[in-house]
């Protein structure tokens, strides 16, 4: 879980990098959104390994983790 949330952290220092540089205008539109792809299939690989981590949580303990 641990790696989880700190890959989690790591998508969110990305976007907050992306954005500082654009406000200091060293990042064009075309920089950012190559960068937002990349982060976005980062947090979607993530999810997949969280669905299946929930989904063994609840075979083992039989008790519904609720997505949020």
């Amino acid at each position: 879980m641990r790696r989880w949330g700190y890959h989690y952290n790591q998508s969110v220092h990305a976007l907050n990098s992306i954005a500082h540089y654009l406000r200091l205008g060293e990042a064009d539109a075309n920089d950012a959104l190559d960068a937002l792809e990349t982060v976005r299939g980062r947090i979607h690989e993530l999810d997949g390994g969280v669905r299946a981590l929930r989904k063994e949580m609840h075979a083992m303990t039989d008790k519904i983790i609720v997505e949020r």
